[in-house]
């Protein structure tokens, strides 16, 4: 697939995440709760199956994976659009990735503020901390994809 195609795939998907994370903030709090309720009932069996915990315990561990998965996600994907770009204008944007999840995560929190949900810097750090995730996940692979093609283009010349 040509560049051109990749930066844009990675850009809807970045937009599509961005979306997911900001409508979840507009949610009221019966809603959220409702919602990691639901996901606390599917995951309950798998993170504590011998019932050492209390619900309270996982229900909030379950709302803080949450929030650090789809900043991850957001960080995968914010990590190849800036990527793609950067390979198209030949250049490297290391900080743009990092500016736009880190934007993201103080936007989402100032949402919640005017949903009543509230809003904690806390927060920001733990979505920050899964988008840098992301983010480093995505430059281990390019990296190694570099590392594997030098190999293949040496071996083709020997």
């Amino acid at each position: 697939m040509k560049r051109q195609h990749w930066l844009i795939f990675f850009g809807i998907l970045t937009a599509a995440v961005m979306t997911f994370i900001f409508t979840h903030s507009m949610m009221s709090i019966p809603e959220s709760a409702q919602q990691s309720l639901g996901l606390l009932a599917i995951l309950k069996p798998i993170f504590d199956p011998n019932n050492r915990f209390s619900e309270e315990f996982l229900h909030n561990f379950i709302r803080k994976l949450a929030h650090f998965v789809e900043f991850g996600a957001l960080g995968v994907c914010t990590g190849g659009f800036t990527t793609n770009l950067g390979w198209l204008h030949s250049k490297r944007y290391i900080s743009l990735p990092m500016l736009i999840t880190l934007a993201t995560a103080v936007c989402d929190e100032f949402i919640q503020y005017f949903y009543a949900r509230g809003s904690m810097v806390t927060d920001v750090v733990l979505d920050y901390s899964g988008a840098l995730t992301g983010l480093l996940s995505v430059a281990a692979f390019v990296w190694l994809q570099a590392k594997l093609t030098v190999r293949k283009e040496i071996k083709e010349t020997l």
